[in-house]
């Protein structure tokens, strides 16, 4: 995992808590989102909840083991995660 310990190496200065990243409030988050969106010509309504969502999907449809996606989205129960396992898979 030598990517991810560069990219949190990185940004390590910039802290201003405990949190790994600086990522600001619900609403700037959704904000940045929609920008992205924008500038990614993706028309659909997004939001903080669509981009969890999709990323649970993602990490399952790419084989992610489902109490590692359980853990990165802190659900306190695997069922709650297994909501994303039901939804709709890619075909590759």
């Amino acid at each position: 995992m030598d990517i991810p310990m560069q990219i949190i190496k990185r940004y390590e200065p910039y802290r201003i808590s405990n949190n790994l990243f600086n990522i600001g409030s619900h609403d700037n988050i959704n904000k940045r989102i929609k920008e992205v969106a924008k500038m990614c010509g993706i028309e659909k309504r997004t939001s903080f909840h669509l981009s969890r969502h999709t990323f649970a999907v993602l990490a399952l449809n790419y084989g992610m083991p489902i109490e590692s996606v359980s853990k990165i989205l802190g659900h306190t129960n695997i069922t709650t995660t297994q909501i994303y396992a039901s939804a709709p898979r890619l075909v590759a």
